[in-house]
């Protein structure tokens, strides 16, 4: 890394630019049905409490929730956190802890900076409900660990945190959720105990082709990472696919049918005393004026941009 990073060239940025406008997709036009179903389950087990997706895997609902509810009024309130902890032994973090405590210190202000912190979500109003793709549910896990072990550090009681805490796991349909609820050191079977865990089932193509092979925007978040923060893949047409297939979700949230579909979802999943899902329904139902597509189509094409201003940083810095 340079202190003077060599400028980003207006020829660069044009080139970039149209590597993805000719990128393909990754392949998300055969699987927009069924993510839309995923988004309204993932929505509904939420019972209301704030989505947070985790690491790498969920982008895409993220993606095309934040578009589908960007012109809604009192949104759910949707975040994306980059995470990832995958070791299977219990006292995960407390083992980066004890070999590299500046790690530690950089997480908790990872988390902070996205209003996850101890202290936000035990104060949040909503809750808050993570989502991730399952198997045996050690990220989620490790995650919960986590939160507790900032907590225990930030003076707080961890209960505080984890009882405002929900988990939706999203599973494969030829596998379910047995794995994650009976897995005691994954801590599914305590989640499920105490009512804090949801289950939403994809099919296994489906689940298989998020989590192995789509396209990413960011690379893995792993604690060797936490110091230097979130990092961007190279320029390349693999990069470019992702960030077209993201931009292609994203215009895809913002039509009116697609819209107004993903409206009777929620409201088939709206049971008698789901009063915050009809109420999301009806501000959704209201926010599909033909007048605003322009305009949010234009908020779409701004994100692209900020994907490009983010790529144009890493690849200054590795200058």
């Amino acid at each position: 890394m340079t202190d003077n990073p060599v400028p980003w060239t207006q020829a660069r940025r044009e080139a970039l630019e149209q590597l993805v406008a000719k990128a393909r997709p990754t392949g998300f036009y055969g699987y927009h049905e069924e993510l839309l179903e995923a988004c309204a389950d993932v929505v509904a087990a939420a019972r209301g409490n704030d989505l947070v997706f985790v690491g790498r895997s969920p982008e895409p609902l993220y993606d095309l929730l934040e578009s589908i509810f960007s012109d809604t009024s009192q949104p759910p309130t949707i975040t994306l956190l980059p995470f990832s902890l995958r070791d299977h032994d219990s006292g995960a973090i407390r083992k980066v802890h004890n070999s590299d405590e500046e790690s530690i210190v950089a997480l908790e202000n990872h988390f902070s900076d996205l209003n996850l912190g101890p202290a936000d979500i035990a104060q949040s109003k909503n809750g808050i409900s993570f989502v991730d793709f399952v198997c045996w549910g050690t990220t989620l896990g490790n995650l919960e660990e986590t939160l507790e072990f900032m907590a225990t550090r930030q003076g707080m009681e961890p209960t505080q945190v984890t009882s405002n805490i929900r988990y939706t796991g999203i599973t494969k349909e030829s596998v379910g959720w047995t794995h994650w609820r009976n897995d005691e050191e994954s801590q599914g079977a305590r989640f499920f105990a105490e009512n804090r865990a949801s289950v939403v089932t994809v099919s296994a193509k489906l689940w298989n082709y998020l989590t192995d092979f789509a396209g990413k925007t960011t690379n893995s978040f792993v604690s060797k990472q936490w110091k230097s923060g979130v990092e961007f893949p190279a320029l390349n047409e693999e990069t470019a696919r992702a960030i077209r297939s993201a931009l292609d979700l994203r215009i895809c949230g913002i039509d009116r049918e697609v819209r107004r579909s993903f409206a009777g979802k929620l409201s088939r999943r709206a049971g008698q005393d789901d009063k915050w899902l009809r109420s999301l329904v009806v501000r959704m139902l209201k926010s599909t004026s033909p007048r605003r597509q322009l305009g949010l189509i234009r908020r779409q094409l701004n994100r692209l941009e900020e994907e490009l201003e983010n790529l144009k940083s890493a690849e200054q810095h590795k200058d």
